[in-house]
Parts: structure tokens; C-alpha cells; sequence
């Protein structure tokens, strides 16, 4: 199982680091761009950092495309529903290698007796072996009661949203651990835990994936564009209308900049969904700081692409378990998606945890918002705006902070204060959502076999459990952060210690340096380029930066094994039951049934 886990950080960086460096033979060729700084735009596009160091509105159209689709690939969401896809891949790579018996075919339900229930555009009849494939696939996941070490746990009362009786497919001997852990199943117990959680994986694929249904076809199932697709659609067409009726110095600015305003409306919302930062206009959003209906649309597309996500999806789910008919055969999907949310997907939190990660979001937004309208008061770049144009940027502002990077102030003219404010909101970026990670992860510790008397690490604990991990976080961030500002006194020391260059800074550099490893894209800038600071970095400080971005990338994994990232291994099906639900090798088995012997 520890292989299990190198392998997707293996991969995860593999693929990261491959997207950044085919940056080198698309965009070099065309001969505007230095290898240094083509691989530059590489990194940033595939970490979504949005860090540039050559005037994006000089790129040719097709590197400007090329820097449009690689986020779609390596964002967050992407590559959390690769997982899924690789699991559901898994799933029928089995099914199809499973014996069809004949005196067993029926259709995959839930209890016998029960009405089978089905995803649509499934087949009507699949034998007992698919069934039986899927079991085992789930059951690789689930503590057994023989060799434990512990007592399991009751089980819980029905959780809001899950029917009494929904459970009753179970046997009584089945409980549930914390984070939606079953123990003492039963082989049939296993059967029928996953079917379900099968065809909730293909209910949740059909969900999210809108946006690539090239990701269905490998996974054998349909496609409704229901999140990602949508956002995009909806915040194109929506910039669209409003760039036509708007004041025409937006349209004039755009021609003057010699941008599309349809490609402009599009590449800004694909740019604010993906998290990735960069805008086809040299300013940013400078010029379109007091449009009010963009900036709050965009702020819009910012929390639901990436810092609310999470949030957005359990709320799509939600809402379509409220629409679907109580007998549909989506409902139990949904239900278990709902009430098991962390055993299907890594970014899909128990309701509690949804609703602490959205409060925390909205108080450090509005706390970002507060700091920047009242350090800012007296600033004469902002005097031109009125209360509500302040308020509007501020908060798209605190918003872009998070991760997008988009940003209506000209941030070097911004207060020390507001400067350091988001500093600090850069780096804290991800940690809302890592920690929602940690605290609802269904695969910690104790479910690999490893028992820890260490009571802070139960998140029953709440605070204590939250700080640990917290303290774990701190731990993976800060070194590295402070290696890359070193790295970069040294590289770029001639240009700090130049009394003629004030722009060039030890705090800016700083700032940089959190942008990148937040991979937010933020940057106090230089006034010889409209690119972020980078642009200014020789080649080893431009390539720490990217190394910085790289970093930065990973920091929101999965802490050690997370049951979402899980794919079991074929030979584990030949294993001993007992074995493969405790999620042993061959080795820790033969030691687990010595000690119990």
C-alpha cells in the first residue's frame, strides 16, 4: 500500500513536470521567447501559477491557446477525477475479465427482494461476476474484524440525507468506524458496498466531467456536463454580453491592446475557473477596476473553479438528490455520495466539513476585503473609485488572492500593510481545503494496520487534530520557502544591492517567492515590464522560481494514503480476505498473523 501511494506523488509530479517542459517545443520554435522563458510559461500554465515573464498580449494566438488548454489538464479538479476514472477503468478491466454465469445474471441492486437499481445508460443484466469484481475492489479498503486491534466502533445514527433503512442492504453484524469505515462486512456485505460505491464513482464522473468527456469514454460512461463545462460556458457567454453592452472605453481599451473581446471573455473566464491568472489585457484588471458586474462574476468563477469547489460540488449533488424522484434509481448514488462522500472522491467533504470550509472562506475573504479598503483609504491610485467600486475590487481582490492571481490594483502603489496582508493570504492559500483533506480522510494511519497512541491525532480531538496537521504543514512549507528566498538573495544579489533599482527588493522577491509556491501569480511587478517581477530574474533565479511553482504544486496532496487515491492491485485479489481488508503486502500479513497466533 505504500507503493500505492509513491506512485500517485510519482505520477502526479511526472505529469506536472510534463506539461511544464512540452512548453519548450510549442512555444520555443516561434522564436519570441527565450528556452528559459518559454519553459517559464511551461510551469506557470501547469502549475496554474500564473507568474509570466514576457507580456502575454505579444504571444501568438496559438501559444496563447496553448497556455489556455494546459491548466484545463493539470488543475485540481483534473487530476482528482483521473483518479476516479482510473478506478472506474479498474473496475471494468475486471468486469470484462470476469467468467459470465449464467444461472447468476441479475440485474446489480442492493438487497434481495429490493427493486434493482441502476445508473442510466448501464446495461439491464450484468452477471454476479461483475458484482463480485466490484466487492472485492471495495473490500481491499474495509478493516475486517479479525485481525484489528481495536474494538470497531457502533454504528452511527443515520446521517442527514440517507434514509433509516438505507443501510439495511447490511448485514447486523456490519458497523461503521469514523470517517465512513466499515467493518465486520460480510462477503456479501462487501458485494453489495461495492455496487454501490461503483456506481456511485460513474454517478460522480457524469457529474464533473462535462468538461472532458473524452474522461467518460475511458471509463465507459456517459457524460452531462454539469460542472466544469458549464462554468466555463457560463462565464464566457456571460462576459460576452456584458463587454457588448458595456462603456465603450472597455471595447476601445481592448482594441487598443489589440485583443478579441470574444476571446478576451473567454480566456478570462477560462483563466479565473482554472485558477490560472493570466489576462490577455498588459494591466491585469487595472482598466476594468470599477466595473462592478465582471468583477463579482469572475470573484464568482474564482470560488467555484477552485477555493470553493468542494463546496459547489456537494451543493450540485445536494440539490440533485432534493430534484431526483425518491424511487429513481439515482438516488442511491447520490445518498451515498452524500453520506460516504470520502470514500468515492478527494475533494468531496462530509456535510460538516463543508460547511467549515465555506465559513472560513468567507471570513478570511471579508477579512482580506476590510484590510484592503481601510489600509488603502487615503491611497490616490484608489480615489477615483467610489464606496461601492472599492468594496467590489477589494473583495475580487481578496478573492484573487486565494489562488487566481488576477488582480484590479497596481500592486506596488498598495500600502505596505495591504502588501503584507496578501502575503499572508497567499501562503495560508491552500489550507483550507488541505485541511479539509486531512481531518475527512477516510485512509489515515489505522486504516493501513498503524494504531498510534497519540491522542491529538483523532480528529475527534477537533483543535488538537487540526493543529498537528497544521504543524505538518508547516513543516513541508517553510524550509522550502526560505531556500527559494536564498537561493534567489544570491542569484539576484547584484540587482538588490543596486541603490538605482528600489523596485528590486529583498520583500518584493519575497513576495514572489510565496506567489509562486502558493501558485497564486500575484506580483509586485518591476516598472521596465508590465510581466510579473520574474521577468527581471536571471536564468538560475527564473528556473528557482519554477522549482518554487513546482513545489507549491504538491503541497495540497493527500497527507500519507487517502482512501480516494486508492487503486487496489490485481494480485491482491488472490490474497487472503483477512489480508486484503486490512490493506496488508504479503509480508506485513505473515507478521500480522504471527502476532495474532
Amino acid at each position: 500500500m505504500r507503493s500505492a501511494s509513491a506512485n500517485f506523488i510519482t505520477l502526479h509530479y511526472a505529469w506536472i513536470i510534463f506539461m511544464g517542459l512540452l512548453s519548450l517545443p510549442v512555444l520555443y520554435p516561434y522564436g519570441n521567447l527565450n528556452a528559459i522563458d518559454a519553459y517559464f510559461f511551461g510551469a506557470s500554465a501547469s502549475t496554474e501559477s500564473g507568474l509570466n515573464t514576457y507580456d502575454i498580449t505579444n504571444l501568438a494566438l496559438y501559444q496563447q491557446l496553448y497556455i489556455y488548454f494546459i491548466p484545463m489538464f493539470t488543475n485540481l479538479g483534473f487530476m482528482n477525477l483521473m483518479v476516479v476514472v482510473v478506478r472506474l477503468h479498474w473496475f471494468n478491466k475486471r468486469i470484462n475479465k470476469s467468467d459470465v454465469d449464467s444461472e447468476s445474471l441479475h440485474i446489480l441492486g442492493i438487497a434481495s427482494g429490493s427493486q434493482s437499481l441502476q445508473v442510466p445508460g448501464d446495461p439491464l443484466s450484468e452477471p454476479k461476476s461483475l458484482e463480485r469484481a466490484i466487492s472485492v475492489a471495495s473490500s481491499i479498503f474495509i478493516l475486517g474484524s479479525a485481525t484489528t486491534k481495536r474494538p470497531p466502533l457502533s454504528v452511527h445514527p443515520p446521517q442527514q440525507g440517507m434514509a433509516a433503512d438505507d443501510m439495511n442492504c447490511l448485514s447486523q453484524a456490519a458497523t461503521i468506524g469514523r470517517n465512513s469505515r466499515f467493518y465486520n462486512l460480510t462477503s456479501k456485505d462487501r458485494e453489495e458496498l461495492g455496487g454501490v460505491e461503483y456506481r456511485s464513482l460513474r454517478l460522480l464522473l457524469k457529474i464533473v466531467a462535462g468538461k472532458y468527456p473524452w474522461a467518460c469514454i475511458v471509463a465507459k460512461s456517459d457524460s452531462l456536463p454539469v460542472y466544469y463545462f458549464g462554468l466555463h460556458l457560463l462565464g464566457g457567454i456571460s462576459l460576452c454580453c456584458w463587454i457588448q453592452y458595456s462603456d465603450p472605453k472597455y471595447t476601445s481599451y481592448l482594441k487598443e491592446v489589440g485583443q478579441d473581446k470574444t476571446w478576451w471573455a473567454f480566456y478570462l473566464a477560462q483563466s479565473m475557473v482554472d485558477n490560472l491568472g493570466f489576462s490577455l489585457t498588459p494591466d491585469n484588471m487595472v482598466h476594468f477596476r470599477d466595473a462592478v458586474v465582471p468583477l463579482l462574476l469572475l470573484s464568482f468563477l474564482g470560488l467555484a473553479g477552485e477555493t470553493l469547489y468542494p463546496v459547489f460540488l456537494r451543493f450540485v449533488i445536494w440539490t440533485m438528490s432534493k430534484l431526483t424522484p425518491r424511487k429513481s434509481p439515482m438516488q442511491e448514488p447520490l445518498g451515498f455520495l452524500l453520506n460516504y462522500p470520502r470514500r468515492c472522491y478527494t475533494l468531496l467533504f462530509p456535510s460538516g466539513t463543508t460547511w467549515a470550509l465555506l465559513g472560513i472562506i468567507i471570513a478570511l475573504n471579508l477579512v482580506d476585503t476590510l484590510l484592503l479598503v481601510v489600509l488603502d483609504l487615503h491611497n490616490p491610485d484608489i480615489a477615483e473609485l467610489n464606496v461601492g467600486e472599492r468594496i467590489v475590487a477589494a473583495l475580487f481582490q481578496a478573492v484573487a488572492s486565494r489562488h487566481t492571481g488576477t488582480t484590479p490594483y497596481n500592486l506596488s502603489s498598495v500600502s505596505p500593510g495591504a502588501q503584507f496582508s496578501l502575503l499572508v493570504m497567499m501562503y495560508i492559500s491552500i489550507f483550507p481545503i488541505a485541511m479539509s483533506i486531512r481531518a475527512s480522510n477516510t485512509y489515515e494511519e489505522s486504516a493501513l494496520g498503524i494504531y498510534e497512541s497519540n491522542a491529538c491525532y483523532n480528529e475527534k480531538k477537533g483543535g488538537a487534530y487540526l493543529v498537528r496537521h497544521i504543524q505538518k504543514q508547516l513543516s513541508f512549507d517553510l524550509w522550502y520557502i526560505f531556500l527559494g528566498i536564498f537561493c534567489l538573495a544570491v542569484s539576484e544579489a547584484s540587482k538588490v544591492k543596486d541603490p538605482n533599482d528600489p523596485a528590486f527588493e529583498l520583500f518584493p522577491i519575497f513576495f514572489e517567492v510565496v506567489s509562486a509556491y502558493g501558485n497564486v501569480g500575484l506580483s509586485l511587478g518591476h516598472p521596465s515590464t508590465s510581466a510579473s517581477l520574474s521577468a527581471k530574474f536571471s536564468v538560475v533565479g527564473k528556473l528557482v522560481v519554477c522549482a518554487m511553482m513546482l513545489r507549491g504544486r504538491h503541497r495540497g496532496l493527500p497527507h500519507r494514503l487517502d482512501r480516494a487515491i486508492m487503486l487496489p492491485d490485481e494480485h491482491l485479489l488472490e490474497q487472503p480476505v483477512a489480508m486484503v481488508t486490512l490493506g496488508l503486502g504479503s509480508q506485513d500479513y505473515r507478521r500480522e498473523s504471527k502476532r495474532s497466533s
